[in-house]
């Protein structure tokens, strides 16, 4: 369950995501996963405020990488 728990939530990046994971798990009992579930909360609120903060910059670096503008990098 620990492993379903952290692959089945580490790629959701909003603050959405975050809630519906609360609210789905509200009623249900935690505790055989609670670490895991944790910690990937943490990760989903790191990713938001990641992409809060870099976003702008990471849209620049993928549009000059579509652009082959980075070309030279790889």
């Amino acid at each position: 369950m620990i492993v379903l728990v952290t692959y089945a939530f580490n790629s959701l990046t909003t603050k959405e995501d975050l809630a519906d994971i609360d609210a789905f798990f509200k009623d249900k009992k935690t505790e055989k996963y609670k670490l895991a579930l944790a910690q990937t909360k943490d990760t989903i609120q790191a990713s938001i405020g990641w992409l809060e903060r870099d976003r702008e910059d990471v849209e620049t670096v993928s549009r000059h990488f579509r652009m082959g503008l980075l070309k030279a990098l790889y």
